[in-house]
């Protein structure tokens, strides 16, 4: 060790040796400063090379604006280093550098530095590590030369060392340049040096943090409204290997109305002026994710220029495309700003353009099947108090709601003031259907089946319980419209549900099963005119009588072979009749309904006691009487005249 000072002086390590000419030989000897009253034999092994912390040290210094930059930067030092892990002599000098750093002796720090680099000269850790002792004792350019090395050593064999240690030494070494060139009051180069190393590194707070104060020290309103032109231009030129109009933006059409670079820097300088604060965060937000100005800002932004030119067509284009394209997983509603954008822009259309109306709510928007429109006052107030709903404290937002509010008619500004944004477009939804023609109401699938059933069952029963209501109207349609048709008949189905639901409840109710309208209920309900043969029957011979009629071809429209009956060819007059088919027809219905009356007098159907079946069968039964004894009134009447034509009345 007592040799080291004398390598030191004979190695060209091409850095000003100013700084480590004052340096004693007893610093690195190992004996004890007056500095610090540390142990020799502590500083070899006190820290592994993974484990390098240069940047959170607590030395004398720590309360520096430059320090408090540095510990902010959570990036830990990777040693990037072609030597062996066991180079034992250049890894106890770095450990001794880093204690006399952390000691606060930083002129002898650095010359501890400058001595491991001689024998690990491709470690990118110590550069970036001297660069720091070089920053405290206000030496930026040295800082900045160092870490400028580091950057460079790293990038030079890229394939074979990017791993996670590669990026956060690369990173730091970037942070190294860009608080050195901050130190030269160079801000411009340093929040480009920024740049580099977010690009990196996304969303490194350390660099983030340095990012925001160059952005503090450089951008005014002027300036920032050049930076967000040249972004916005450079978003509308055509994109190269691609039909799309512009990279990011589409340029403004007509021409007749586009902004010139000129235009548009005037514009933004002064809707800018007055928020430059919250313009430096937007552009810090997407530096800090390692990209230019974010698509929905520069739609946003350009969208408040053609505000400013009168252009509100245009302005509610980009506005628009802007709430849209902030729109996230983590961010719903969208950018504020966007928003309060988009709110002037319909203002402005239905105070200066033939724009009165517009969709509020497209087709598709949370499952609509049917849009919203409304007056484009109506849907600039809403776009403002979204904006309003997810920054209450800013102030534009705040004055600008108050103004527009008024605007409302009254029952919409009490709804938009106690329910919000949401509960306004849910009014407007409401009254939208509730002022519809009936025709063109969204009603779900047999809507009006169901309440055509509902206003048959009111007339017998007034008042019945959702759930017997609600089995009702599970009834097979034709089943349950013609037990409608019968007044007995729905009578006594209702009824036997309400025992039901009486004794067992709803739930039960569900579950309850009635059998099928038999075919003799069917026939009892409907009476003589009953059509149809029962389940099961298959009679031989069905379809054919034993003698087949003549057939009258002219009454059927020539549907026979085309020739004359022996009746027509002899010219006999003959009485029109029935077809063979429907003759056969005529014939089952008259003997059925004869046969099933006789029954029914006799009283041979089975009933059983209760219910549906019994009240149907009951009321046929009684109709069948009444029938029977009209047509024997009616056969009475015909034979007591019979005598009568050849008298005197």
């Amino acid at each position: 060790d007592s040799n080291i000072f004398s390598h030191l002086r004979a190695w060209n390590v091409q850095r000003p040796m100013t700084v480590m000419e004052e340096v004693s030989p007893k610093t690195l000897s190992g004996e004890p400063s007056s500095h610090s009253d540390f142990d020799r034999t502590k500083w070899g092994g006190m820290y592994d090379d993974d484990d390098d912390e240069v940047a959170t040290e607590a030395g004398t210094e720590a309360g520096t604006d430059v320090g408090t930059e540095v510990e902010t930067c959570s990036m830990a030092d990777s040693a990037i280093s072609t030597e062996p892990p066991d180079n034992s002599r250049g890894m106890v000098i770095k450990s001794q550098a880093d204690q006399l750093f952390k000691s606060g002796m930083l002129k002898e720090a650095a010359q501890a530095y400058t001595l491991a680099l001689r024998d690990m000269p491709t470690n990118a850790t110590l550069f970036n590590n001297r660069s720091l002792v070089f920053h405290r004792l206000g030496k930026f350019e040295l800082a900045l030369a160092d870490g400028a090395s580091s950057a460079k050593m790293l990038t030079r064999n890229v394939e074979a060392s990017v791993d996670d240690k590669w990026i956060q030494t690369l990173a730091k070494a970037f942070y190294r340049q860009a608080a050195a060139l901050s130190g030269l009051q160079r801000h411009k180069q340093s929040v480009n040096m920024c740049r580099k190393g977010l690009k990196v590194q996304p969303n490194e707070h350390g660099l983030t943090a340095m990012l925001r104060k160059g952005l503090d020290h450089i951008h005014t309103a002027e300036s920032l409204a050049v930076l967000w032109t040249n972004q916005i231009l450079e978003a509308e030129t055509p994109a190269l290997m691609s039909t799309r109009d512009g990279k990011i933006l589409k340029p403004v059409h007509p021409e007749e109305i586009r902004l010139g670079k000129a235009g548009l820097t005037q514009h933004l300088k002064q809707v800018i002026s007055g928020r430059e604060s919250e313009t430096r965060n937007q552009v810090a937000l997407s530096y800090s994710l390692g990209k230019k100005l974010l698509r929905h800002q520069m739609a946003a932004y350009r969208a408040w220029a053609y505000l400013e030119a009168e252009c509100p067509e245009q302005a509610l284009k980009d506005a628009k495309l802007a709430v849209a394209w902030s729109k996230t997983k983590l961010n719903p509603d969208g950018w504020e700003r966007a928003l309060y954008i988009q709110a002037l822009a319909l203002e402005q259309c239905d105070e200066k353009t033939d724009m009165h109306t517009i969709e509020l709510c497209p087709i598709g928007q949370d499952d609509r099947k049917y849009a919203l429109h409304c007056s484009t006052t109506t849907a600039g107030v809403i776009s403002m108090r979204r904006a309003f709903e997810l920054n209450p404290d800013n102030e534009d937002f705040v004055v600008q709601l108050k103004r527009m509010v008024r605007k409302l008619p009254e029952d919409q500004r009490k709804v938009l003031l106690t329910e919000g944004a949401d509960g306004l477009v849910d009014y407007l939804e409401e009254e939208k259907w509730k002022n519809a023609p009936e025709c063109l109401k969204p009603r779900p699938k047999y809507y009006y089946y169901y309440e055509w059933m509902k206003d048959r069952i009111y007339e017998h029963f007034p008042e019945l319980p959702g759930p017997v209501m609600d089995k009702l109207l599970s009834t097979d349609a034709s089943e349950l419209d013609l037990l409608l048709q019968y007044p007995q008949a729905i009578k006594g189905q209702t009824e036997e549900y309400l025992e039901v639901y009486r004794k067992e409840g709803g739930k039960y109710l569900q579950t309850y099963r009635t059998p099928t309208l038999s075919w003799d209920e069917v026939k009892a309900m409907k009476g003589a005119g009953t059509t149809g043969l029962a389940l099961g029957y298959n009679a031989p011979g069905e379809g054919h009588l034993a003698g087949e009629k003549d057939t009258n071809h002219a009454l059927v429209g020539g549907g026979g072979d085309g020739r004359l009956t022996e009746s027509e060819r002899l010219g006999l007059p003959a009485a029109t009749t029935l077809p063979p088919d429907m003759l056969r027809d005529r014939d089952h219905v008259t003997a059925a309904t004869e046969k099933h009356h006789q029954r029914l007098l006799e009283g041979k159907v089975d009933s059983a006691e209760g219910g549906r079946q019994a009240a149907i069968l009951a009321s046929a039964k009684n109709a069948a009487l009444e029938a029977a004894n009209a047509k024997q009134f009616l056969t009475d009447q015909m034979q007591q005249g019979s005598g009568d034509l050849d008298g005197i009345d």
